[in-house]
């Protein structure tokens, strides 16, 4: 794990060195779950990161390390997960952009009783496709979370 974590870092910050011009931006956001409850059928938890990369032209490269909660299908407690991501964003449309990208999840709660059960999938890769509006600084984007946990994130961002 200490290797993996090392080589996703070691890529999040190379890329924001290598271009002239690096973005940072810290994001934030609510992700929305569908859950098997009978109280309701969407839960609500949050997530917080930062995001570094490059842009070229209407190509960017990103690393991002989210700190995200996820709740279980029956609600009977929430997981916080550690989620470093490469995404790859598309700015063809005027101030819209489209991504895709690859999502690593750790699960970093102490209190789950089974870490390896199907609610909370530990270690594990995933996929991110979404798009987002792009005003100066500030973005808002929408995205979906696909295996091993199914969820929509709606994120805003301001970049420095």
């Amino acid at each position: 794990m200490k290797r993996t974590l090392f080589i996703i870092l070691l890529i999040f910050f190379g890329l924001s060195a290598w271009s002239q011009k690096p973005e940072f931006r810290i994001r934030g956001g609510v992700n929305m779950q569908q859950t098997q409850s009978d109280d309701a059928k969407f839960s609500l938890t949050s997530h917080i990161g930062a995001m570094a990369g490059v842009r070229i032209s209407t190509l960017g490269i990103y690393g991002e390390v989210l700190f995200s909660t996820h709740d279980s299908n029956n609600w009977s407690e929430n997981a916080d997960y550690l989620v470093p991501s490469l995404l790859v964003r598309f700015y063809g449309f005027r101030k819209m952009y489209v991504e895709g990208g690859i999502p690593y999840f750790i699960l970093m709660s102490d209190q789950i009783d089974s870490p390896t059960s199907i609610d909370y999938p530990d270690k594990e890769v995933g996929f991110y496709a979404g798009l987002g509006l792009s005003l100066s600084r500030i973005e808002i984007g929408l995205r979906s979370s696909m295996n091993p946990i199914s969820t929509v994130q709606l994120t805003g961002s301001f970049r420095f």
